[in-house]
């Protein structure tokens, strides 16, 4: 298995949103062309990194990572998790993880999740924690609204939650809508 981060290539990022895209209903994901302006954009506005990760089998494409690092406040927000279904129960999306935090070992990783299913008991199973706050993503298309549909757990306790949501979070991956 092998992890690399495709931030930066163009030609990319259109090969993985065509497989991401097949993961995520319309109104929980990124235009392309949005995620092409957080990646070209991020280190230019702030200290902020949006990396995309690609997990590939040889050359074959079974997943992904998208996620936001605000260094400022130590705290790494994952958008996205995701792993092809014959390549699911292996342990992939665990050992993502687990080389983020070892990446950051003092990070506080927060992830946006399903209210219910799979996707929460993957982050329980990691040790993340629900928490305490009525979690509306922002809408990520024009003329649409929020999505409810979701929650926030976190690997550790997160302080200042709202501060990093409103200051950090939607302040920089929300501030161009497709």
């Amino acid at each position: 298995m092998r992890f690399s981060n495709i931030t930066k290539v163009s030609e990319k990022i259109k090969d993985f949103y065509d497989f991401y895209k097949q993961y995520f209903p319309i109104e929980e994901r990124d235009s392309l062309s949005t995620m092409k302006k957080l990646a070209t954009n991020s280190t230019k506005i702030s200290a902020w990194d949006y990396a995309i990760i690609e997990i590939t089998d040889k050359e074959k494409k079974v997943g992904g990572l998208i996620y936001d690092w605000f260094p400022e406040v130590d705290t790494l927000v994952i958008e996205f998790i995701f792993v092809a279904e014959e390549y699911r129960h292996h342990k992939i999306a665990k050992r993502l993880v687990e080389r983020l935090v070892h990446k950051i070992p003092t990070v506080t990783i927060i992830v946006e999740t399903e209210k219910d299913g799979d996707a929460k008991n993957f982050w329980k199973r990691l040790g993340f924690k629900q928490q305490r706050y009525t979690y509306i993503q922002p809408a990520l298309h024009k003329n649409k609204e929020g999505f409810a549909g979701l929650m926030l757990m976190s690997n550790k306790k997160v302080k200042n939650l709202k501060n990093i949501l409103e200051n950090y979070y939607w302040k920089y991956c929300f501030f161009d809508h497709p």
